[in-house]
C-alpha cells in the first residue's frame, strides 16, 4: 500500500471495503492498468477532504500475516 501515489492509496482507502480490496490485489497487472487513470481521478481529492476534516491522511500499515483483527498471535 505504501508503495502506491497518494492519490491510488487514497483512492483505495476510500472507495473500497475488505473484500473489494483483496480481489483487486488479487487482479492480473492487465486488469488494472486500464482502470488506474480513473482510480487516481477518484482519489486525487480525497487527501484534501481528509485534511478538511481536520484529520490526517495516512494509508492504514497492514496486520501482522500471523495475527488476527485485534493483534492475537493465530499461528
Amino acid at each position: 500500500m505504501n508503495r502506491l501515489p497518494k492519490p491510488l492509496q487514497a483512492f483505495v482507502i476510500s472507495h473500497l471495503d475488505d473484500d473489494q480490496r483483496k480481489h483487486l490485489s488479487a487482479q492480473g497487472v492487465a486488469y488494472i492498468i486500464p482502470e488506474l487513470d480513473q482510480f487516481r481521478s477518484l482519489g486525487n481529492d480525497e487527501p484534501a477532504e481528509f485534511e478538511r476534516r481536520g484529520e490526517r491522511f495516512s494509508p492504514p500499515r497492514p496486520r501482522h500475516p500471523d495475527r488476527d483483527a485485534n493483534g492475537f498471535d493465530i499461528r
